[in-house]
Protein backbone atom coordinates (compact mmCIF):
# COMPACT_ATOMS: atom_id res chain seq x y z
CA UNK A 1 0.00 0.00 0.00
CA UNK A 2 2.81 2.45 0.81
CA UNK A 3 4.34 1.94 -2.65
CA UNK A 4 0.96 2.55 -4.29
CA UNK A 5 0.40 5.79 -2.35
CA UNK A 6 3.68 7.18 -3.67
CA UNK A 7 2.30 6.87 -7.21
CA UNK A 8 -0.94 8.82 -6.80
CA UNK A 9 0.72 12.28 -6.64
CA UNK A 10 -1.74 14.93 -5.40
CA UNK A 11 -4.52 12.36 -5.15
CA UNK A 12 -4.50 11.27 -1.55
CA UNK A 13 -5.70 7.70 -1.99
CA UNK A 14 -5.32 4.78 -4.36
CA UNK A 15 -8.89 3.65 -3.75
CA UNK A 16 -10.93 6.83 -4.30
CA UNK A 17 -10.58 10.08 -6.28
CA UNK A 18 -10.12 12.24 -3.16
CA UNK A 19 -7.41 14.90 -3.40
CA UNK A 20 -4.94 15.88 -0.69
CA UNK A 21 -6.40 19.36 -0.22
CA UNK A 22 -9.89 17.94 0.42
CA UNK A 23 -9.08 15.01 2.69
CA UNK A 24 -10.25 16.84 5.84
CA UNK A 25 -13.45 18.14 4.26
CA UNK A 26 -16.74 16.33 5.01
CA UNK A 27 -19.08 15.33 2.22
CA UNK A 28 -21.84 17.70 1.15
CA UNK A 29 -24.42 14.95 1.75
CA UNK A 30 -24.64 11.98 4.10
CA UNK A 31 -23.88 8.57 2.64
CA UNK A 32 -26.54 5.85 2.72
CA UNK A 33 -24.29 3.13 4.16
CA UNK A 34 -23.43 4.47 7.62
CA UNK A 35 -24.81 8.02 7.93
CA UNK A 36 -28.49 7.65 7.08
CA UNK A 37 -30.60 8.86 9.99
CA UNK A 38 -27.75 10.87 11.52
CA UNK A 39 -28.46 14.45 12.70
CA UNK A 40 -27.89 17.36 10.33
CA UNK A 41 -24.69 18.45 12.08
CA UNK A 42 -23.15 14.99 11.59
CA UNK A 43 -20.13 15.11 9.26
CA UNK A 44 -19.80 12.27 6.75
CA UNK A 45 -16.23 11.44 5.69
CA UNK A 46 -17.00 8.18 3.88
CA UNK A 47 -15.86 7.74 0.29
CA UNK A 48 -16.76 4.73 -1.86
CA UNK A 49 -13.96 2.70 -3.39
CA UNK A 50 -13.60 3.34 -7.10
CA UNK A 51 -16.16 1.45 -9.17
CA UNK A 52 -18.30 1.95 -12.26
CA UNK A 53 -20.98 3.87 -10.34
CA UNK A 54 -18.43 6.41 -9.05
CA UNK A 55 -17.14 7.02 -12.57
CA UNK A 56 -20.67 7.42 -13.95
CA UNK A 57 -21.49 10.01 -11.26
CA UNK A 58 -18.33 11.96 -12.10
CA UNK A 59 -19.15 11.87 -15.82
CA UNK A 60 -22.63 13.21 -15.08
CA UNK A 61 -21.25 16.04 -12.91
CA UNK A 62 -18.65 16.95 -15.56
CA UNK A 63 -21.34 17.14 -18.24
CA UNK A 64 -23.48 19.35 -15.99
CA UNK A 65 -20.60 21.73 -15.26
CA UNK A 66 -19.59 21.94 -18.93
CA UNK A 67 -23.13 22.92 -19.86
CA UNK A 68 -22.98 25.83 -17.36
CA UNK A 69 -19.55 27.14 -18.45
CA UNK A 70 -19.60 29.33 -21.56
CA UNK A 71 -15.87 29.56 -22.28
CA UNK A 72 -13.24 26.99 -23.26
CA UNK A 73 -11.03 25.67 -20.45
CA UNK A 74 -8.01 25.42 -22.75
CA UNK A 75 -8.32 29.10 -23.72
CA UNK A 76 -8.75 30.09 -20.08
CA UNK A 77 -5.66 28.17 -18.99
CA UNK A 78 -3.65 29.84 -21.76
CA UNK A 79 -4.82 33.47 -21.57
CA UNK A 80 -6.45 34.03 -18.19
CA UNK A 81 -4.43 36.29 -15.88
CA UNK A 82 -6.62 36.37 -12.78
CA UNK A 83 -6.62 33.76 -10.03
CA UNK A 84 -8.89 32.73 -7.20
CA UNK A 85 -6.79 32.08 -4.05
CA UNK A 86 -8.19 30.33 -1.01
CA UNK A 87 -9.21 32.13 2.17
CA UNK A 88 -5.96 31.03 3.86
CA UNK A 89 -3.77 32.78 1.26
CA UNK A 90 -2.12 35.77 2.90
CA UNK A 91 -1.88 37.88 -0.28
CA UNK A 92 -5.44 37.30 -1.50
CA UNK A 93 -6.40 40.99 -0.99
CA UNK A 94 -3.03 42.53 -1.96
CA UNK A 95 -2.16 40.55 -5.10
CA UNK A 96 -3.25 42.61 -8.12
CA UNK A 97 -4.18 39.43 -10.02
CA UNK A 98 -6.35 38.03 -7.25
CA UNK A 99 -10.12 38.14 -7.66
CA UNK A 100 -10.26 39.36 -4.03
CA UNK A 101 -7.84 42.26 -4.62
CA UNK A 102 -8.77 45.48 -2.75
CA UNK A 103 -7.48 48.56 -4.63
CA UNK A 104 -6.33 51.44 -2.43
CA UNK A 105 -6.29 54.26 -4.97
CA UNK A 106 -8.06 55.29 -8.18
CA UNK A 107 -5.28 54.12 -10.52
CA UNK A 108 -5.15 50.61 -9.12
CA UNK A 109 -8.96 50.53 -9.08
CA UNK A 110 -9.16 51.44 -12.78
CA UNK A 111 -6.47 48.87 -13.64
CA UNK A 112 -8.29 46.17 -11.69
CA UNK A 113 -11.64 47.00 -13.34
CA UNK A 114 -9.97 46.73 -16.76
CA UNK A 115 -8.56 43.33 -15.77
CA UNK A 116 -12.01 42.13 -14.66
CA UNK A 117 -13.59 43.33 -17.90
CA UNK A 118 -11.01 41.51 -20.02
CA UNK A 119 -11.48 38.33 -18.01
CA UNK A 120 -15.27 38.51 -18.39
CA UNK A 121 -14.87 38.93 -22.17
CA UNK A 122 -12.62 35.84 -22.14
CA UNK A 123 -15.34 34.05 -20.19
CA UNK A 124 -17.90 35.20 -22.82
CA UNK A 125 -19.86 37.13 -20.21
CA UNK A 126 -21.15 40.70 -19.98
CA UNK A 127 -18.23 43.05 -19.06
CA UNK A 128 -20.29 46.02 -17.84
CA UNK A 129 -21.09 47.08 -14.29
CA UNK A 130 -19.57 48.41 -11.09
CA UNK A 131 -16.46 46.89 -9.51
CA UNK A 132 -18.20 44.62 -7.00
CA UNK A 133 -20.74 43.51 -9.60
CA UNK A 134 -17.94 42.56 -12.01
CA UNK A 135 -16.02 40.83 -9.25
CA UNK A 136 -19.00 38.73 -8.12
CA UNK A 137 -19.93 37.77 -11.67
CA UNK A 138 -16.41 36.65 -12.47
CA UNK A 139 -15.94 34.91 -9.10
CA UNK A 140 -18.96 32.67 -9.69
CA UNK A 141 -17.57 31.66 -13.07
CA UNK A 142 -14.07 31.05 -11.68
CA UNK A 143 -15.47 28.76 -9.00
CA UNK A 144 -17.29 26.78 -11.69
CA UNK A 145 -14.04 26.51 -13.66
CA UNK A 146 -12.13 25.27 -10.62
CA UNK A 147 -14.85 22.77 -9.81
CA UNK A 148 -14.76 21.41 -13.35
CA UNK A 149 -10.96 21.10 -13.25
CA UNK A 150 -11.16 19.12 -10.02
CA UNK A 151 -13.78 16.79 -11.46
CA UNK A 152 -11.75 16.24 -14.62
CA UNK A 153 -8.69 15.38 -12.50
CA UNK A 154 -10.76 12.96 -10.43
CA UNK A 155 -12.13 11.38 -13.59
CA UNK A 156 -8.62 10.94 -14.97
CA UNK A 157 -7.57 9.38 -11.66
CA UNK A 158 -10.54 7.02 -11.81
CA UNK A 159 -9.76 5.99 -15.37
CA UNK A 160 -6.18 5.24 -14.35
CA UNK A 161 -7.22 3.10 -11.37
CA UNK A 162 -10.28 1.39 -12.81
CA UNK A 163 -8.24 -1.27 -14.61
CA UNK A 164 -6.36 -2.24 -11.43
CA UNK A 165 -9.28 -2.21 -8.99
CA UNK A 166 -9.15 -5.98 -8.46
CA UNK A 167 -5.41 -5.75 -7.78
CA UNK A 168 -5.98 -2.95 -5.25
CA UNK A 169 -8.58 -4.98 -3.37
CA UNK A 170 -6.03 -7.78 -3.15
CA UNK A 171 -3.39 -5.44 -1.69
CA UNK A 172 -4.76 -5.72 1.82
CA UNK A 173 -3.43 -3.12 4.28
CA UNK A 174 -1.49 -4.48 7.24
CA UNK A 175 -3.57 -3.64 10.30
CA UNK A 176 -0.47 -3.90 12.49
CA UNK A 177 1.24 -1.15 10.50
CA UNK A 178 -1.99 0.85 10.40
CA UNK A 179 -2.39 0.66 14.19
CA UNK A 180 1.23 1.71 14.67
CA UNK A 181 1.15 4.68 12.28
CA UNK A 182 -2.19 6.03 13.48
CA UNK A 183 -1.10 5.62 17.09
CA UNK A 184 2.12 7.53 16.44
CA UNK A 185 0.10 10.27 14.73
CA UNK A 186 -2.26 10.58 17.71
CA UNK A 187 0.67 10.73 20.13
CA UNK A 188 2.64 13.23 18.03
CA UNK A 189 -0.30 15.63 17.69
CA UNK A 190 -0.93 15.50 21.45
CA UNK A 191 2.73 16.17 22.25
CA UNK A 192 2.87 19.04 19.75
CA UNK A 193 -0.05 20.61 21.57
CA UNK A 194 1.65 20.00 24.90
CA UNK A 195 4.90 21.66 23.82
CA UNK A 196 2.91 24.59 22.41
CA UNK A 197 1.15 25.00 25.77
CA UNK A 198 4.50 24.85 27.55
CA UNK A 199 5.92 27.58 25.30
CA UNK A 200 2.88 29.78 25.98
CA UNK A 201 3.06 29.17 29.73
CA UNK A 202 -0.32 27.42 29.93
CA UNK A 203 1.35 24.47 31.67
CA UNK A 204 4.15 24.72 34.24
CA UNK A 205 3.20 28.39 34.50
CA UNK A 206 5.13 28.69 37.79
CA UNK A 207 8.36 28.40 35.76
CA UNK A 208 9.29 31.75 34.18
CA UNK A 209 11.74 30.55 31.54
CA UNK A 210 10.24 29.15 28.32
CA UNK A 211 13.11 26.70 27.82
CA UNK A 212 12.76 25.50 31.42
CA UNK A 213 9.01 24.94 30.92
CA UNK A 214 9.70 22.93 27.76
CA UNK A 215 12.33 20.89 29.60
CA UNK A 216 9.97 20.28 32.53
CA UNK A 217 7.21 19.11 30.17
CA UNK A 218 9.59 16.77 28.30
CA UNK A 219 10.85 15.30 31.58
CA UNK A 220 7.27 14.78 32.80
CA UNK A 221 6.34 12.94 29.58
CA UNK A 222 9.43 10.73 29.88
CA UNK A 223 8.58 9.98 33.51
CA UNK A 224 5.03 8.90 32.57
CA UNK A 225 6.33 6.70 29.76
CA UNK A 226 8.98 5.03 31.90
CA UNK A 227 7.01 4.56 35.14
CA UNK A 228 3.38 4.24 33.99
CA UNK A 229 3.16 3.16 30.33
CA UNK A 230 6.27 1.17 29.38
CA UNK A 231 7.40 0.32 32.92
CA UNK A 232 6.49 0.88 36.57
CA UNK A 233 7.96 2.41 39.69
CA UNK A 234 9.83 -0.77 40.61
CA UNK A 235 11.09 -1.46 37.09
CA UNK A 236 11.12 1.76 35.08
CA UNK A 237 11.80 1.72 31.35
CA UNK A 238 14.65 3.72 29.79
CA UNK A 239 12.75 5.46 27.01
CA UNK A 240 13.88 8.94 25.92
CA UNK A 241 11.58 11.48 24.27
CA UNK A 242 12.97 12.51 20.83
CA UNK A 243 13.32 16.27 20.45
CA UNK A 244 13.55 18.57 17.43
CA UNK A 245 16.86 20.17 16.46
CA UNK A 246 16.01 23.42 18.24
CA UNK A 247 15.04 21.54 21.41
CA UNK A 248 11.62 23.21 21.58
CA UNK A 249 9.37 20.51 20.19
CA UNK A 250 8.91 16.78 19.80
CA UNK A 251 11.06 15.05 17.19
CA UNK A 252 10.24 12.08 14.96
CA UNK A 253 8.56 9.36 17.00
CA UNK A 254 9.80 5.78 16.52
CA UNK A 255 7.86 3.23 18.56
CA UNK A 256 7.09 -0.38 17.73
CA UNK A 257 3.52 -1.64 17.68
CA UNK A 258 3.67 -3.17 21.16
CA UNK A 259 4.75 0.12 22.73
CA UNK A 260 2.35 2.34 20.80
CA UNK A 261 -0.51 0.03 21.80
CA UNK A 262 0.43 0.56 25.46
CA UNK A 263 0.45 4.31 24.83
CA UNK A 264 -3.06 4.27 23.37
CA UNK A 265 -4.31 2.15 26.26
CA UNK A 266 -3.23 4.86 28.73
CA UNK A 267 -3.54 7.89 26.49
CA UNK A 268 -5.68 9.79 28.97
CA UNK A 269 -2.74 10.12 31.39
CA UNK A 270 -0.81 12.03 28.74
CA UNK A 271 -3.86 14.17 27.94
CA UNK A 272 -4.04 15.35 31.55
CA UNK A 273 -0.46 16.61 31.31
CA UNK A 274 -0.41 18.07 27.78
CA UNK A 275 -3.83 19.75 27.45
CA UNK A 276 -5.09 22.66 29.50
CA UNK A 277 -8.24 23.72 27.65
CA UNK A 278 -11.12 21.86 29.33
CA UNK A 279 -13.19 21.56 26.15
CA UNK A 280 -10.30 20.07 24.17
CA UNK A 281 -9.44 17.74 27.04
CA UNK A 282 -12.98 16.37 27.10
CA UNK A 283 -12.87 15.85 23.32
CA UNK A 284 -9.64 13.87 23.61
CA UNK A 285 -11.06 11.74 26.40
CA UNK A 286 -14.21 11.05 24.40
CA UNK A 287 -12.68 10.19 21.03
CA UNK A 288 -9.63 8.11 22.05
CA UNK A 289 -11.70 5.33 23.74
CA UNK A 290 -13.83 5.18 20.56
CA UNK A 291 -10.69 4.71 18.46
CA UNK A 292 -9.39 2.11 20.94
CA UNK A 293 -12.61 0.09 20.74
CA UNK A 294 -12.63 0.20 16.94
CA UNK A 295 -9.02 -0.99 16.64
CA UNK A 296 -9.67 -3.83 19.08
CA UNK A 297 -12.46 -5.07 16.81
CA UNK A 298 -10.31 -4.63 13.71
CA UNK A 299 -7.41 -6.73 14.98
CA UNK A 300 -9.48 -9.64 16.34
CA UNK A 301 -8.25 -13.07 15.21
CA UNK A 302 -11.57 -14.61 14.17
CA UNK A 303 -13.91 -13.67 11.33
CA UNK A 304 -16.09 -10.58 11.54
CA UNK A 305 -19.85 -10.74 11.41
CA UNK A 306 -21.78 -8.05 9.52
CA UNK A 307 -22.94 -6.58 12.82
CA UNK A 308 -19.38 -6.43 14.19
CA UNK A 309 -18.23 -4.58 11.07
CA UNK A 310 -20.98 -2.00 11.52
CA UNK A 311 -20.11 -1.60 15.22
CA UNK A 312 -16.45 -1.15 14.26
CA UNK A 313 -17.23 1.62 11.77
CA UNK A 314 -19.51 3.25 14.35
CA UNK A 315 -16.60 3.51 16.79
CA UNK A 316 -14.28 4.88 14.08
CA UNK A 317 -16.88 7.44 12.99
CA UNK A 318 -17.41 8.62 16.58
CA UNK A 319 -13.64 9.00 16.98
CA UNK A 320 -13.17 10.88 13.72
CA UNK A 321 -16.11 13.24 14.30
CA UNK A 322 -14.17 14.68 17.25
CA UNK A 323 -10.57 14.09 16.13
CA UNK A 324 -10.87 15.93 12.80
CA UNK A 325 -12.00 19.31 14.25
CA UNK A 326 -9.21 19.06 16.86
CA UNK A 327 -6.37 19.06 14.32
CA UNK A 328 -8.00 19.48 10.86
CA UNK A 329 -5.68 18.67 7.93
CA UNK A 330 -2.58 18.30 10.09
CA UNK A 331 -4.20 15.37 11.88
CA UNK A 332 -4.72 13.40 8.65
CA UNK A 333 -2.57 10.61 7.23
CA UNK A 334 -3.14 7.91 4.63
CA UNK A 335 -4.00 5.47 7.38
CA UNK A 336 -6.49 7.77 9.14
CA UNK A 337 -8.15 8.19 5.74
CA UNK A 338 -8.41 4.41 5.34
CA UNK A 339 -10.27 4.33 8.64
CA UNK A 340 -12.47 7.42 8.29
CA UNK A 341 -13.46 6.84 4.65
CA UNK A 342 -14.64 3.28 5.43
CA UNK A 343 -12.18 1.79 2.92
CA UNK A 344 -11.11 -0.72 5.59
CA UNK A 345 -14.75 -1.83 5.84
CA UNK A 346 -14.64 -2.89 2.17
CA UNK A 347 -11.69 -5.15 2.97
CA UNK A 348 -13.44 -6.45 6.09
CA UNK A 349 -16.54 -7.42 4.13
CA UNK A 350 -14.47 -9.02 1.36
CA UNK A 351 -11.92 -10.96 3.43
CA UNK A 352 -13.83 -11.28 6.74
CA UNK A 353 -10.59 -11.22 8.73
CA UNK A 354 -7.72 -8.73 8.56
CA UNK A 355 -5.48 -10.37 11.13
CA UNK A 356 -4.45 -13.14 8.73
CA UNK A 357 -2.93 -10.50 6.41
CA UNK A 358 -0.90 -8.88 9.19
CA UNK A 359 2.80 -8.50 8.42
CA UNK A 360 3.76 -8.91 12.06
CA UNK A 361 6.36 -11.55 11.23
CA UNK A 362 8.13 -9.28 8.78
CA UNK A 363 7.91 -6.37 11.20
CA UNK A 364 9.60 -8.51 13.85
CA UNK A 365 12.21 -9.59 11.32
CA UNK A 366 13.24 -5.93 10.96
CA UNK A 367 14.34 -6.04 14.58
CA UNK A 368 16.41 -9.16 13.86
CA UNK A 369 17.98 -7.40 10.86
CA UNK A 370 18.92 -4.43 13.03
CA UNK A 371 20.56 -6.66 15.64
CA UNK A 372 22.58 -8.54 13.02
CA UNK A 373 23.59 -5.32 11.26
CA UNK A 374 24.82 -3.53 14.37
CA UNK A 375 26.30 -6.52 16.22
CA UNK A 376 27.65 -8.81 13.50
CA UNK A 377 28.64 -6.57 10.56
CA UNK A 378 31.08 -3.68 10.10
CA UNK A 379 28.26 -1.26 9.23
CA UNK A 380 28.99 -0.91 5.54
CA UNK A 381 32.74 -0.50 5.89
CA UNK A 382 35.45 -2.76 4.43
CA UNK A 383 38.42 -4.59 5.88
CA UNK A 384 40.64 -4.37 2.79
CA UNK A 385 41.19 -1.69 0.14
CA UNK A 386 39.91 -3.91 -2.67
CA UNK A 387 36.90 -5.22 -0.74
CA UNK A 388 33.30 -4.34 -1.56
CA UNK A 389 31.89 -1.49 0.52
CA UNK A 390 28.23 -2.25 1.10
CA UNK A 391 25.75 -2.24 3.95
CA UNK A 392 23.85 -5.14 2.39
CA UNK A 393 26.67 -7.65 1.90
CA UNK A 394 26.88 -8.61 5.57
CA UNK A 395 23.09 -9.01 5.84
CA UNK A 396 23.01 -10.97 2.56
CA UNK A 397 25.66 -13.42 3.73
CA UNK A 398 23.83 -13.92 7.03
CA UNK A 399 20.58 -14.64 5.16
CA UNK A 400 22.38 -17.14 2.92
CA UNK A 401 23.72 -18.96 5.98
CA UNK A 402 20.21 -19.09 7.47
CA UNK A 403 18.71 -20.44 4.25
CA UNK A 404 21.37 -23.09 3.79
Amino acid sequence: MAADWKLVAKHFCTLCPLQSADVHQPNAEHCECFCSGKPNDWRCYHHPILCGDVKEDLLHEVATLKSRILSDLELLSRYSKIKCPTSSTVSRTTDKRSIHFCPLDDDSRDTFIELLENELILQRMCPTGELEELRQRLLEELLLDENLKRHLEKLEHCSHLEACLIALLHKVPCILHLEKRVGIKLLTMLLLEGFSNAQLGLIFSQIRSELDRIKAFAERIQEIFNTCILGDEDGPAQWTLPMSNDGKNVGIMCLDNTRIRKVIEQFEILVDVAVRDDARMQKYKYCIPEYRNGIELLRQCFEYSDEEIKVYQGHIDNWYQVWMPLHVLEGCTNFTHLLSSAHIVEYMFKWRNMYRFSQQGWENFNHVFSMVYFRRTIHGGKKHANAIKSKLVGIGRWLQRRLL
